[in-house]
């Protein structure tokens, strides 16, 4: 049974898949995505050392705020009064409270703001292509007949005979990745089934990559990818993906694709602009709050990681 914490404006469903209900006025409310995660607190710090006793140790950490994206939808429509307000009935629940991919601002007091990872946006035109210029088009054409001897397959939803394989990949890859927030099992991609779109990459018979697809509105996101790191390099397969991405939001007229976050330098190859995102940040015990900035290297993204 779903369990939650009540207060006028808000409900806090303990189940992972629930979220946060803001109202913003009487006839008006948005839901944003809430997780509650236990992060490791020595595994973060740049002085830990190996230790099973340091490594138990966890606080929990408060999010609302899309984990799954750069950008939290909807976000620009919550005014920070609501914010502060409701965020509020989280303190008894975490140790640290997270409002993740937010717009700028300068009112949420009590919270400290850092930069996040930017956003890779493309907007996407029928001349596209053509406005890419002859050598960057020349340079992804040869990244394709890399690709020549990958079968490509689209599928609506989740394909249930290899979602297993698909699991299997999506953990490959996370465990290259180094930015690990989220774990996804099975569950997730079953959810997400009705939204989503898979590009399936096939050597030979075997699934060797997928690409999955989730449609919003105007925006397509490239939500999560996965792929066998022993020849995704040699077959390009990665570039492929994006490219392919690119292919399918055009065929149905979507506005723009979301890339997310990671490996820009392949993204702004193929014309993505940055979109700045915004993190805020508040320890939950009013003492403790001031110390945060100490805390900015730890919460920040690394130099690594942005290129």
């Amino acid at each position: 049974m779903l369990q939650s914490i009540q207060t006028p404006n808000i409900a806090i469903p303990r189940d992972p898949e629930g979220g946060l209900t803001l109202k913003l006025s009487q006839a008006r409310q948005v839901k944003l995505p809430l997780a509650l995660i236990d992060v490791p607190v020595f595994e973060y710090l740049p002085f830990r050392s190996p230790s099973r006793c340091l490594d138990a140790i966890s606080i929990k950490l408060a999010v609302i705020g899309d984990l799954d994206r750069a950008q939290t939808r909807h976000a620009e429509t919550v005014s920070s009064k609501v914010l502060i307000h409701d965020a509020q009935a989280l303190r008894k629940e975490a140790s640290i409270i997270c409002l993740k991919g937010f717009d700028r601002r300068d009112d949420l007091e009590g919270f400290r703001r850092l930069e996040g990872f930017p956003c890779a946006l493309l907007k996407l035109a029928p001349d596209y292509w053509a406005s890419l210029g002859s050598k960057r088009r020349s340079d992804l054409r040869r990244q394709q007949k890399a690709a020549k001897n990958i079968r490509r397959v689209r599928h609506k939803g989740l394909p249930a005979e290899y979602a297993a394989k698909i699991l299997e990949l999506y953990h490959q890859t996370r465990n290259k990745a180094d930015l690990k927030l989220l774990k996804h099992g099975p569950n997730y991609f079953v959810r997400t089934a009705d939204v989503s779109t898979y590009l399936l990459y096939f050597l030979d018979k075997e699934l060797v990559g997928f690409h999955q697809l989730v449609c919003l509105e105007k925006t397509l996101y490239s939500q999560y990818v996965g792929m066998d790191y022993s020849i995704a390099k040699d077959y390009r397969l990665y570039f492929n993906m994006l490219i392919d991405c690119i292919d399918y939001g055009l065929e149905h007229s979507f506005a723009e694709v979301d890339f997310g976050i990671t490996s820009y330098r392949y993204k702004l190859h193929l014309g993505c602009e940055l979109r700045s995102t915004w993190n805020y940040f508040q320890l939950t015990h009013p003492l403790l709050n001031r110390f945060l900035p100490l805390l900015d290297a730890v919460l920040s993204p690394k130099p690594a990681m942005l290129q």
